[in-house]
């Protein structure tokens, strides 16, 4: 609540329209809500999520089933700035766009515009190079997933990701986390987290 206005939603169904209201106008269902471990906001009655109908600001706020989206993250702070890091690997390998959708490790290399990323207060990482692209699975079934770049605004499940306190950063939908291949050299890869330094990443903030 703020100035007596509330978070509200229109209805109980996905799709509904959440928007903002005088609290004592509504009934208690539309009000009530839930900050999930997992960065949504949940209605409590509905059990449905906050979600935006794209990344971009003015989104209109509906109701919808929880899909690990970054369409679904929320924070619950003052400060939405994005802020610029190197994701530096084993061996001083940095991870780098290389345009379209490659995302590849190279030797780190600080001034390297290719080498710095963005992370969003939505779990979203974008190549400063491209800031309407965001770092992605190829897909969200089979072995060897391709972590790549691609449109922030279309399949926002495969966007959002974690940094955990391990090391490794993880696909919230997934679970899987980026994987610098020994086999292929440069290229990465979504695996099960198992440990080893080719999964470990270190932000530096730029």
């Amino acid at each position: 609540m703020s100035l007596e206005k509330c978070l509200a939603a229109a209805g109980t169904t996905p799709g509904s329209s959440v928007f903002i209201h005088e609290c004592d106008t509504l009934d208690e269902s539309a009000v009530q809500w839930v900050m999930l471990y997992s960065g949504t906001l949940e209605n409590k009655h509905s059990g449905l999520v906050l979600t935006a109908t794209d990344g971009s600001g003015g989104s209109k706020l509906t109701l919808e089933e929880y899909s690990a989206s970054s369409f679904q993250a929320w924070k619950h702070t003052n400060n939405l700035n994005a802020v610029d890091v190197y994701i530096r690997g084993e061996n001083n390998q940095c991870i780098y766009y290389n345009g379209g959708y490659g995302v590849y490790t190279e030797t780190c290399s600080k001034g390297s515009s290719r080498q710095i990323w963005r992370l969003y207060p939505d779990s979203t990482v974008r190549p400063k190079d491209w800031l309407d692209g965001c770092l992605e699975l190829e897909s969200l079934s089979g072995d060897w997933i391709y972590v790549q770049a691609g449109y922030c605004s279309s399949s926002p499940e495969l966007h959002r990701w974690i940094f955990a306190h391990d090391g490794s950063i993880k696909n919230w939908k997934t679970k899987l986390v980026v994987d610098a291949s020994k086999t292929y050299p440069g290229r990465l890869y979504a695996w099960p987290y198992g440990g080893s330094q080719n999964q470990i990443w270190t932000l530096e903030f730029i």
